[in-house]
C-alpha cells in the first residue's frame, strides 16, 4: 500500500531553520563561539533524531546549557521545536501507514485518541454499593485524584 504523503521535508543545512539576527557589539567573539556551537547542536539534533542528552554529549556540551539557550533565545528555541516536531511527523506518518496496512491495534488507539468526540472512548464502570458509575478514562482520574485529595 501507498505511503501516507511522504515524511516531512528535513532540512538539509541549519541555516534554514535558525539564523540569529543580532550580535551585541561586546563580547563578540563569544557570542561568534555561541553561535556556532548553537548551529553545531541543531545539526546534531538533526542527525540524532531529537534527542537532546545525546546530541549534547556528542558535541560536548552540558544539558543546561542547552536549556539556557532555548530560554534565552527565541530563534534557537523555535529551530529545536521544529527539529522535535519532525520527529514527532515522522512517527505519525509511519503510525497512519499501520494503520492503513490493516494494524487492528493502531486503528483501536486511534480511535480513542482521535474519535473520541465520535463516541469512541473508553468508560470504566465502577460499582458501589448502591451506585453505578459509567466513568470515562478522563473522569475516573479526577475523580480517583479528588479521592487522593480527600484523604490526605
Amino acid at each position: 500500500m501507498a505511503s501516507v504523503d511522504e515524511s516531512p521535508v528535513k532540512p538539509k543545512r541549519v541555516s534554514e531553520i535558525y539564523s540569529p539576527t543580532r550580535i551585541p557589539t561586546h563580547r563578540k567573539k563569544d557570542q561568534a563561539r555561541t553561535i556556532r556551537n548553537k548551529k553545531r547542536m541543531l545539526a546534531a539534533l538533526l542527525k540524532n533524531k531529537g534527542l537532546i542528552f545525546l546530541s549534547c554529549k556528542r558535541i560536548g556540551i552540558n544539558h543546561n546549557t542547552h536549556y539556557d539557550w532555548m530560554k534565552k533565545d527565541e530563534e534557537y528555541n523555535k529551530a529545536v521545536v521544529f527539529i522535535l516536531e519532525l520527529q514527532v511527523d515522522q512517527i505519525e506518518s509511519k503510525f497512519l501507514d499501520n494503520i492503513n496496512e490493516g494494524n487492528v491495534q493502531a486503528q483501536i488507539f486511534y480511535l480513542r485518541t482521535k474519535g473520541r468526540n465520535r463516541g469512541y472512548i473508553e468508560k470504566t464502570e465502577i460499582e458501589s454499593k448502591n451506585v453505578n458509575l459509567n466513568l470515562s478514562d478522563t473522569k475516573l482520574n479526577e475523580v480517583l485524584d479528588a479521592l487522593k485529595e480527600y484523604g490526605n
